[in-house]
């Protein structure tokens, strides 16, 4: 299998994962174009992927990449690069693989992230893959991944990061059920890291429940700050504000000048029509919006029947109720979240930190609601029968619908090709 095959497949998959029935059928046959080896393998992997229960529950550095091309994805398995031994694979993606590994020097465990081999060569890649290492090392806080090295071995670059032992954001909102108090606690956090981010002039532009960990001990971590965008220099009085529109990374699929990065159900409106000059830490806000609507109620705040029709109503559709899924959840959350998923960014909350304020507030008044309340749960959302409805407060008591850990999305925006990155 080529490097080139091998790549197209993996985008194919893990596309697919988006869709399901008639839906997924539909996509492949266009994403195919009469390819039936091409279509073959990919249903092969979904069917892999189905049959392991435990596999779509796996956070972002643990999704296990051993059915595409497993013996490439080991390869290194047991050596030692630099100061580094590598134990084992713990994901691939569009822009590289990523190892578990032991500093030798430090006695730690940490993520070790490569380049592709075959894209060793191709200085465009090469490029925007140390920019990602120069945006993400340039950050440091306690809610953010922390980046120790960068280097080159042998000719291939690599990032050595935290290693992060946890669950991602959306396994605790979707699997566990965790009460709302909770939830906001680590949305708290994250809203903390990302106003670090932004005071140092980088967006996230790709912030979901997938990039945010929860550590073992309670803390949340933001992930994968590839699809940053550097903003060079500040606005100010008089002055207009310029961007790099430098993407630190880029999806290795086909992409086309002006692709616009991201993912469907978390996206800006901006981000959705391809504004590419408007995004900025507005549009992390606007995600983020989305993650709260979702961790309040168990839902997306802009579900579609496909990426296009969930692009669509990011612009157009008003903002969603809150209390249509959680009558118990507070007005003040509404009034929040209806700011933060303004489609005009002026109307949003102008900063993170003043995001963050708010929601802190509105934590301690469901702590003093609980604890005023005997056996309360926590505002935690039950989910119940195939309309779906959540109260307060009682247990869940029907199926929860399984989220898939996607490492990488194709999908189309309004104007343009979106590309996203895991």
């Amino acid at each position: 299998m080529t490097p080139e095959r091998y790549q197209r497949i993996s985008e194919l998959f893990h596309a697919a994962l988006e869709f399901e029935g008639e839906q997924r059928a539909a996509f492949l046959d266009q994403a195919c174009a009469g390819d039936d080896g091409l279509r073959r393998e990919v249903e092969s992997l979904i069917a892999s992927h189905e049959q392991a229960a435990d596999f779509i529950d796996m956070p972002a550095f643990k999704v296990t990449a051993q059915v595409l091309a497993a013996d490439e994805a080991n390869a290194l398995n047991g050596q030692t690069i630099g100061r580094y031994r590598i134990l084992s694979l713990l994901g691939s993606g569009g822009m590289g693989q990523v190892y578990l590994a032991t500093d030798t020097e430090l006695g730690r465990r940490v993520a070790l992230k490569f380049l592709p081999e075959y894209f060793t060569h191709d200085k465009n890649q090469a490029q925007r893959f140390r920019q990602e290492a120069r945006a993400a090392s340039a950050l440091n806080h306690p809610n953010i991944l922390t980046v120790y090295e960068v280097g080159q071995v042998d000719g291939r670059e690599f990032i050595a990061m935290e290693f992060i032992d946890g669950e991602t954001l959306r396994e605790k909102i979707h699997r566990d059920k965790t009460p709302l108090p909770e939830l906001l606690k680590y949305l708290n956090q994250t809203a903390e890291g990302l106003a670090k981010a932004h005071a140092a002039g980088i967006v996230h532009r790709d912030l979901k429940p997938d990039n945010i960990m929860i550590t073992s001990d309670g803390y949340a971590k933001i992930l994968d700050f590839g699809l940053a965008k550097l903003i060079e220099g500040q606005r100010g009085p008089g002055s207009r504000q310029h961007s790099s529109e430098i993407a630190t990374a880029i999806m290795s699929q086909h992409s086309l000048p002006g692709t616009v990065m991201g993912t469907a159900g978390y996206m800006s409106p901006e981000q959705a029509q391809g504004r590419v000059r408007e995004i900025d830490h507005r549009s992390d806000i606007f995600s983020f919006g989305c993650i709260l609507f979702e961790a309040a109620t168990g839902h997306k705040a802009f579900p579609g029947a496909d990426v296009l029709d969930s692009l669509h109503k990011i612009v157009h559709a008003p903002a969603p109720q809150i209390t249509d899924f959680n009558t118990g959840a507070p007005d003040d959350l509404q009034r929040i979240v209806r700011r933060c998923l303004a489609k005009d960014p002026e109307e949003r909350y102008q900063t993170i930190k003043d995001l963050a304020i708010e929601l802190k507030e509105v934590r301690r008044q469901l702590q003093t609601s609980d604890s005023a309340v005997p056996g309360a749960s926590g505002n935690r959302p039950v989910v119940s029968g195939p309309a779906t409805s959540l109260s307060l407060p009682q247990a869940s008591s029907a199926e929860y619908l399984v989220s898939q850990i996607k490492t990488h999305k194709i999908g189309v925006t309004l104007a343009l090709i979106v590309g996203v990155l895991c």
